[in-house]
């Protein structure tokens, strides 16, 4: 008997949807992405974002941003994860310290040459960095216009970019890597699951309320 790969991927996709629970999402993206993730690069690039993969998929789904973007913002700001700040500190996105966080103090670029230093937040492991990012840039009022764009990558990348990075390029950088290594093949998946979720919650009003 031989398996139908897309009848496989259909199947991993609906448990996807289907779960509710954090262990069981991870458990199933990180086997959603084996099964669709053979063309990226069987090097130190293709290692980090299988890596990463799986963590961010379960946590777009939380936050409702494009998978793509996280993952592209990812390797841009931390050199597919081999910049100091993400092996030492499990940083992948550059996110300061405030002034009562704990942090460690680094040199850094600001714009495309200003050289200073910042206080940049320490995390766990890279899963903590992950859920930190997506949560700040889904619940900050900065990125509010962005958000209701979650759904289609090129106008949340350049609705959010202004707001978030000084590098006046850096919406064409994030587009230009999830181009070439199509990392929106993942983005209508959360989109699917999150749209059960939304339904999911509406039954479940309804029937707490009587309807």
């Amino acid at each position: 008997m031989h398996l139908n790969p897309k009848a496989g991927e259909a199947a991993l996709d609906d448990l996807f949807e289907a779960s509710q629970g954090d262990g069981l999402r991870r458990e199933t993206a990180a086997l959603i992405v084996e099964m669709r993730a053979g063309d990226w690069p069987a090097d130190y690039r293709g290692e980090f974002l299988r890596a990463i993969a799986p963590d961010v998929i379960v946590s777009a789904r939380t936050h409702h941003l494009p998978v793509s973007v996280t993952l592209a913002q990812a390797v841009l700001e931390s050199g597919w994860g081999r910049s100091s700040l993400s092996t030492k500190h499990s940083n992948l996105f550059g996110v300061k310290a405030g002034r009562n966080d704990e942090g460690v103090r680094l040199r850094t670029v600001e714009g495309e040459s200003h050289r200073t230093t910042a206080k940049f937040r320490t995390y766990a492991d890279w899963s903590a960095s992950i859920s930190h990012h997506d949560k700040l840039l889904s619940s900050s009022s900065r990125y509010a216009e962005a958000q209701r764009h979650w759904t289609h990558w090129r106008t949340y990348v350049q609705t959010m970019a202004p707001t978030y990075a000084t590098d006046p390029h850096y919406a064409n950088r994030l587009g230009q890597i999830i181009r070439h290594y199509d990392l929106d093949r993942f983005d209508s998946l959360v989109v699917h699951a999150v749209g059960r979720d939304q339904a999911l919650a509406i039954r479940t009003n309804a029937t707490a309320n009587g309807a």
